[in-house]
């Protein structure tokens, strides 16, 4: 699999960008777990970017804090 973001796979046949809908990431997320469940792929997070659930305003508060283009995880509390 050439390595292509989900913008880039969102792409018409000409190059321009549209607008996926939930059936196409769907799609694409289905591609992408046999190398996500062999560890082939592996989600890049920052070390400050996972936040328990009951840290969740701190979470949204990092991502208004920071001019990058991180994400942040927010996970359940087991």
């Amino acid at each position: 699999m050439k390595n292509r973001t989900t913008r880039e796979a969102c792409k018409d046949n000409e190059g321009r960008r549209e607008g996926c809908d939930s059936i196409q990431l769907l799609s694409i997320l289905e591609k992408l777990e046999p190398y996500l469940e062999s560890g082939k792929l592996k989600p890049v997070l920052g070390p400050k970017s996972q936040f328990p659930f009951s840290k969740a305003l701190e979470a949204f508060a990092y991502l208004d804090s920071h001019w990058h283009s991180d994400k942040v995880v927010i996970y359940p509390i087991p």
